[in-house]
């Protein structure tokens, strides 16, 4: 008899081990790849000061290079790029200037920080939240990269030179049309540069695969758009 309760004891030791064990497997299988979670309820203001920071020490550094790298494209006689590189830059020094007034904004009235974070999104396996506003400022660094990959590669094109979007500013600098209150600079520059590689792609080979031109402006196709961003709202 006591080997008999020892050996019921054992059995069932072994089930629920396995019990617990397939438990544990479904658990990971579900949640796995997104174990990681960065969420907030509601906007910090004080998060866009971070965010400026950054900001401001990225302009520091882009600005000591992009010099250098437009000696070089000239260098390298490719007028066409030349150009676009100057007009990108322009485009950036009036982006700067708007940012001398931006300790003046007011956040009460500014709606991003009266509604909670209930959109969810992820990059690189990483659960990130943010309101609708934020979604509509990351969407909007996918259609601005897309234009200025597009401008990009035509240019290249043009001076007969390699397929190279890496090696563009706006690529490299991935900041044109971010305005530092709804996303971090790391999230706009990512999604920035998936619209770019993209635009770059089609104006370097003169096609409409990834975006289309609608009113006298480059965009992203929709489908491709939530490819690159789904998000799911959180009730």
């Amino acid at each position: 008899m006591k080997m008999n309760r020892y050996a019921f004891k054992a059995v069932a030791l072994a089930w629920s081990t396995l019990l617990f064990v397939g438990m544990g497997l479904v658990v990971f299988a579900q949640h796995g790849p997104y174990r990681k979670k960065r969420t907030e309820e509601r906007p910090d203001p004080a998060q866009y000061e971070q965010r400026m920071t950054a900001y401001h020490n990225h302009l520091n550094v882009m600005q000591q290079s992009h010099q250098q790298r437009m000696v070089r494209v000239q260098g390298e006689r490719r007028a066409t790029y030349y150009r676009y590189q100057q007009r990108y830059s322009e485009q950036m020094r009036l982006q700067q200037r708007r940012y001398v007034r931006v300790h003046d904004h007011n956040y009460r009235s500014d709606p991003y920080y009266r509604e909670r974070h209930d959109h969810r999104y992820v990059r690189a396996g990483v659960y990130y939240q943010t309101n609708r506003y934020g979604i509509e400022h990351l969407q909007q660094a996918i259609h601005q990269g897309y234009a200025e990959g597009f401008q990009a590669g035509m240019a290249d094109r043009q001076d007969n030179w390699r397929f190279d979007f890496q090696g563009s500013d706006a690529y490299i600098d991935a900041s044109y049309g971010f305005n530092g209150y709804y996303v971090s600079l790391d999230d706009y520059s990512h999604y920035f540069r998936e619209g770019f590689r993209r635009g770059y792609e089609d104006g370097y080979y003169r096609r409409y695969r990834y975006g289309r031109y609608v009113n006298g402006k480059r965009i992203i196709q929709a489908g491709v758009l939530a490819a690159i961003l789904p998000f799911e709202l959180l009730r």
